[in-house]
């Protein structure tokens, strides 16, 4: 099931260029040999990407859907959740998306997070169970 919301069409333009310019940075030589997820989150669009905020909530959930991992931490930072926390300590990345997919679908229905919101500024706080 696809939950999808209208996004402030200013924050898709930046999220599309942020993202872009997230993902060559990941298809850098840089990056080729690293196991560290902090390597692959560490760049200025990234923090861009968090930068938008709750608006850019409904984008990073379309690519989580699509296997993009890496944002599991900007849904994190955003939202102020802390899912790892909920889940076995070795569970996959892969995994952690899954669930947020999943909190998505269980809250965006009853939210308003188009509002271009900050964490802080009224997400829900409860991790999926």
């Amino acid at each position: 099931m696809s939950v999808q919301t209208e996004t402030q069409p200013d924050v898709k333009v930046a999220f599309d260029r942020l993202y872009a310019e997230w993902l060559r940075f990941l298809e850098s030589k840089e990056l080729r040999h690293s196991s560290r997820p902090a390597d692959y989150t560490r760049h200025p669009a990234y923090e861009g990407i968090v930068g938008l905020g709750a608006a850019a909530l409904p984008l990073i959930v379309e690519k989580l859907r699509e296997g993009q991992f890496f944002l599991n931490a900007a849904m994190a930072r955003i939202t102020g959740v802390d899912l790892r926390r909920q889940l076995p300590p070795a569970v996959s990345e892969q995994e952690v998306a899954r669930r947020w997919v999943q909190w998505w679908e269980a809250r965006s229905a009853a939210h308003d997070f188009n509002r271009g919101e900050s964490a802080g500024d009224g997400l829900p706080r409860q991790p999926l169970t």
